[in-house]
């Protein structure tokens, strides 16, 4: 009842005094009760660190770090013009691997490994998965802002690039040939 609870607050204290009397009249729920007392003051650390310090940076790197690409104002010139491209290209890439990769993992509990998730108990497990479920949402809200902005920064490059050529090629298009300059010098 201490060690679930039931008996109000948990207290380990008491469950292990139980535990105890009842191993030394061998008790084998007793016994294994203790065993599974000891291996979760060993494994404590790895408990709280599944309730709240897991941080997910695992899921965010390797293949799946997908730092913004430089993009410039403008582009004037078709090497850098396929340069940023291919940048968001593989930018946009990653993202998508990145977001695919999150999914798959979610609920983030599965991250858990079974040893530890049989340690907790029912408050714990609470705990973690509260945690984790609000990790998850921020991993997934903290992508989505960083592609609007990514997203929008390529926009305006794509916006400013276009014009600039729409105007280049203006420019190209309405300037005389050389045909109609020389029909032009030779006809003065």
């Amino acid at each position: 009842m201490y060690w679930y609870g039931e008996a109000g607050a948990i207290d380990n204290a008491k469950a292990d005094t139980w535990f105890r009397k009842a191993a030394a009249k061998g008790d084998k729920v007793a016994v294994a009760a203790l065993d599974v007392m000891q291996q979760r003051q060993a494994r404590r650390a790895d408990i709280d660190y599944w309730m709240s310090k897991y941080d997910g940076a695992d899921l965010k790197s390797g293949q799946f770090r997908c730092p913004a690409p430089r993009i410039p104002a403008i582009s004037k010139l078709n090497d850098e013009i396929k340069r940023v491209t291919e940048a968001m290209q593989g930018w946009q890439d990653c993202y998508n691997a990145f977001v695919v990769n999150l999914n798959n993992n979610a609920p983030l509990t599965k991250r858990m490994p079974a040893d530890i998730a049989k340690l907790m108990n029912e408050a714990e497990m609470t705990q973690a998965t509260a945690y984790l479920t609000d990790l998850h949402q921020r991993l997934a809200e903290d992508a989505r802002i960083s592609a609007k902005l990514v997203l929008a920064d390529f926009g305006v490059w794509r916006d400013a690039t276009e014009a600039y050529i729409a105007e280049h090629n203006e420019i190209v298009k309405s300037a005389p040939s050389d045909d109609r300059q020389r029909d032009g010098a030779a006809r003065k």
